[in-house]
């Protein structure tokens, strides 16, 4: 969330590559904090299914941000604004992500496995 707000602020290519060196540094760790994380939370016997739902969704996220990137852009005749609606993502993100009950997702999987095994 940093980054969009230091993205709508910045002016210079020097900012562009500060701000591409920070995104090279959370964006390879998060996703794959993320997988592993989500892994946890499926059984065994369904990741197939699990993970293709998750590489739905990566290719709607793939057309849905840069659509309202474009159109907050087009709307406000800024491409900073749309930088600036990238936040909204991660927000909702994090409140979605905050519902989440870890331990009992973990302690989800292990029944259904242990009833499926």
């Amino acid at each position: 969330m940093l980054i969009v707000i230091l993205g709508f602020f910045m002016t210079q290519a020097l900012h562009f590559y500060v701000l591409a060196a920070m995104v090279g540094l959370v964006q390879g760790s998060s996703q794959s904090i993320s997988r592993s994380l989500f892994s946890d939370l499926m059984p065994a016997s369904r990741t197939g299914e699990f993970f293709g739902f998750v590489n739905i969704t990566g290719k709607f996220s793939s057309i849905f941000g840069p659509f309202i990137f474009g159109l907050v852009g087009q709307l406000t005749g800024s491409s900073r604004w749309g930088i600036l609606s990238l936040f909204a993502f991660f927000a909702i993100g994090i409140l979605m992500l905050w519902t989440v009950d870890i331990a009992k997702g973990k302690a989800d999987v292990l029944q259904a496995d242990l009833d499926k095994g």
